[in-house]
């Protein structure tokens, strides 16, 4: 597989964002809903609440750049320049 073992970086494809978001909060960095984990004196409801991680196997490269693509059709919008920047990346797969 290009991305080898899961011993070495992977690539997100689709939720970095939310996943830096929740890091972020977690390392009391970034607020949620106007405030950051440190400022409750009781854990807030949301830390028993759990992070669910998919982790697909797609052999190539271009299967991923694929797939970047077909999820950004949906949800939220991409630039035209972001997608085409990642169709220039398939061209050269």
């Amino acid at each position: 597989s290009w991305m080898g073992a899961f011993n070495t970086p992977i690539e997100i494809v689709d939720g970095k964002q939310r996943v830096m978001a929740v890091r972020l909060f977690m390392a009391d960095e970034l607020p949620a809903f106007g405030h950051t984990i440190g400022e409750y004196e009781d854990p807030p409801p949301m830390l028993s609440a759990s992070l669910r991680i998919h982790v697909h196997r797609l052999q190539t490269r271009a299967e991923v750049i694929r797939w970047y693509l077909d999820l950004n059709y949906a949800g939220t919008p991409h630039t035209e320049e972001e997608r085409e920047r990642v169709r220039r990346m398939l061209e050269e797969c």
